[in-house]
């Protein structure tokens, strides 16, 4: 799915394709000449600005400057991480616009996409591309010779993008005669970004981005989106973690492939260490209670997750009534379950309240313990 956001917008002209986003929370939107999408980041739509209908639809992308030449600027990575730093900003990158042909005149008029891969299908416009007259075929990348094409009709073909092809210019020798040329950008690698991680019920939205072969960035090119495993389920780049049993998210376009390792789980409830406090505090003269009193204690808290990462799975710790006793989280260390320490404050009379450790990873799960505070002044043992 395409997020075309543009860094920079230049003023479109009448007949070009291009792409506006709102980041509003619409239901249905019609607009006439115009493709309509809409999504958690909003209402996209596609059309042609001043134009006539019927022009090709091919996927927009957006793509930075050769490396060095502009400021660079940050790129927005997936929902839940990733992000990467262009050559350039990145800036509205739409196909070109059709080629208006006199009737019957041999030429192309458009191509399906304008951001290609070797290996993949292209879908090349055009008419009197000598389908009717079987007349001798060669499409050329530059100089270079595609040797699969399926002629389709007069006015359709497609062909398949070589491999060494690098971005330039596409032609056709109909019969002997040579075409008008239309220009297509040519990626030579991909990327993925996005969580590694996530839980089950979860969503995220997954981003590519390239780079061409002059070495511009171009982000959000038209991929074909595919999920493996029992855990994630897909659709055009958004995944969900369906179940505890991790997945793979592919994206690919022609013969180049980005893959994100996504490990799912599930959190089932937290376990703390002890059950209940019962703590002793000052009767508020300012004297410390008697040694031998437990003033404070320290609890830990396990995580009861799907898989066998527990003690990296972290909480947050808090007191319902901080006049009766403060909590102090302490800091993580690798391998050990997280832990806070519980003390009782100055009292003059039994109290008590209740502290709440919250899942980091799944706020629903919630685990309590209930804390009692007593002063020294109103007990008649020592009570360890």
């Amino acid at each position: 799915m395409q997020h075309p956001e543009s860094k920079e917008r230049r003023p479109p002209r009448a007949g070009t394709r291009t792409t506006c986003t709102w980041l509003l929370p619409v239901a249905l939107v019609v607009l006439a000449g115009c493709n309509v999408a809409a999504s958690g980041r909003g209402l996209s739509f596609s059309g042609l600005l001043g134009g006539g209908a019927g022009a090709p639809s091919p996927s927009p992308a957006k793509v930075a400057g050769p490396a060095g030449s502009e400021p660079s600027g940050p790129v927005e990575g997936g929902a839940t991480g990733g992000s990467a730093t262009p050559a350039g900003p990145l800036f509205l990158a739409p196909s070109p616009p059709p080629v208006a042909l006199s009737p019957g005149a041999l030429g192309l008029s458009a191509l399906g996409r304008y951001v290609v891969a070797p290996g993949m299908m292209l879908e090349v416009r055009g008419q009197a591309l000598g389908a009717k007259e079987n007349k001798p075929l060669q499409v050329l990348f530059g100089a270079k010779l595609a040797t699969s094409i399926q002629r389709e009709s007069d006015t359709v073909l497609r062909v398949q993008v070589p491999d060494g092809v690098t971005s330039g210019d596409l032609a056709l020798l109909v019969g002997g005669v040579q075409t008008n040329s239309l220009p297509y950008r040519v990626l030579r690698d991909l990327r993925m970004t996005g969580a590694e991680e996530l839980l089950v019920g979860n969503r995220t939205v997954y981003r590519v981005q390239g780079t061409d072969t002059e070495n511009r960035l171009i982000d959000d090119p038209p991929v074909d989106w595919e999920v493996s495993g029992a855990g994630l389920s897909q659709a055009w780049g958004q995944a969900t973690a369906v179940s505890p049993e991790d997945g793979v998210m592919r994206a690919t376009l022609g013969n180049l492939i980005a893959v994100r390792e996504v490990h799912t789980f599930r959190v089932d409830g937290i376990l703390l260490d002890p059950a209940a406090l019962d703590l002793v505090a000052s009767d508020g003269t300012g004297t410390a209670p008697d040694a031998g009193f437990v003033t404070e204690r320290q609890v830990t808290a396990q995580v009861l997750a799907s898989d066998d990462q527990t003690r990296k799975r972290a909480v947050t710790w808090a007191v319902g009534d901080e006049a009766v006793a403060a909590v102090a989280p302490e800091s993580p260390v690798a391998g050990l379950l997280p832990r806070a320490r519980v003390s009782a404050r100055n009292l003059a009379a039994e109290r008590n309240t209740v502290l709440r450790v919250v899942s980091v990873d799944d706020p629903r799960i919630v685990a309590t313990l209930s804390v009692r505070v007593r002063p020294e002044s109103g007990l008649g043992v020592v009570v360890e």
